[in-house]
């Protein structure tokens, strides 16, 4: 794991380098993001530095005590870019080739929308721990599950999974936890379908999860497709794509109601997709669909 004064300082000869004045607000969202990045594309953090919710986003308080004051960083902050290693570098260029042409307000503006500070901002405040008087918050930011459950991968690059419209961001949180809960993601799932089916098919189409939490969400999904139909419909043809073969045959065995019902779409997919073309695992799955229509 990286210093993260090491860290700071590759970004800022990064930015010099590209002509673009860096402020304090704006390194703070790059080293969010860079350990967002590492998080999501190597499972493990660039960095051993707690980032905390302040008003203006995720904030590194150990590194904003070195530039408090300053409006623009200075080049002789402390940290040695040349001691990092080659793979922290490879995220950090991935990092800033995706976030450091942003302005500092655009990158805080895209930080308050995310899960990770929405949830501990909220904590902040439902704990009374956010000031009218003051941008600082003694909530931490948690940089595992939440990242983990408000980000994905996308190719070599992390984009965010929005909070639904209209969802409190700390049950959204709460609820993607217990999803992700092995012992107890049958009697939930199945809760979740009934109370707000909408909602499931949003996280089942949008979050990363174990294939075996995800495959129980999508049967769940299948189950109800009289219920909404257009949004099971979406959250099943997504997760033919899935990496999973458990995932794809339960998102086969969900679609086969549409299937049988006329589904102009459904039934474009799977006829228009050879046999030899699927998944050998999910094969048998596509013949007793085909076979039985």
């Amino acid at each position: 794991m990286e210093n993260v004064l090491n860290v700071a300082k590759y970004i800022i000869e990064h930015e010099r380098q590209n002509k673009r004045p860096l402020t304090g607000m704006k390194l703070q969202k790059l080293l969010y993001y860079a350990q967002v990045y590492s998080v999501i594309l190597r499972d493990e953090k660039l960095f051993d530095a707690d980032f905390y919710a302040w008003k203006n986003g995720c904030v590194a308080p150990v590194v904003e005590e070195l530039h408090h004051g300053y409006f623009h960083i200075p080049a002789s902050f402390p940290g040695e870019s040349a001691a990092l290693q080659p793979d922290s570098t490879r995220v950090l260029r991935l990092t800033l080739r995706d976030q450091a042409r942003l302005t500092a307000e655009e990158l805080s503006d895209r930080n308050h929308k995310e899960l990770p500070w929405h949830v501990a901002y909220e904590q902040a405040k439902q704990l009374g721990m956010v000031h009218p008087n003051s941008w600082k918050t003694e909530m931490e930011v948690n940089m595992s599950e939440n990242v983990k459950r408000g980000y994905k991968r996308q190719g070599d690059s992390v984009i965010p999974v929005p909070v639904p419209p209209g969802v409190d961001p700390l049950t959204y949180s709460r609820v993607l936890a217990q999803l992700a809960d092995m012992n107890s993601v049958e009697d939930f799932v199945e809760a979740l379908a009934e109370s707000d089916l909408g909602l499931l098919a949003y996280i089942t189409r949008e979050v990363p999860f174990n294939a075996y939490s995800k495959a129980r969400m999508i049967e769940a999904v299948g189950d109800h497709w009289e219920d909404d139909p257009d949004a099971v419909r979406s959250a099943l043809i997504s997760a033919l794509s899935d990496q999973s073969s458990l995932v794809q045959d339960r998102a086969f065995r969900g679609l086969i109601s549409f299937y049988y019902d006329g589904d102009p779409e459904v039934r474009s997919l799977i006829d228009g997709k050879p046999l030899e073309t699927y998944n050998p695992a999910v094969r048998p799955t596509v013949e007793d669909l085909l076979y039985h229509a």
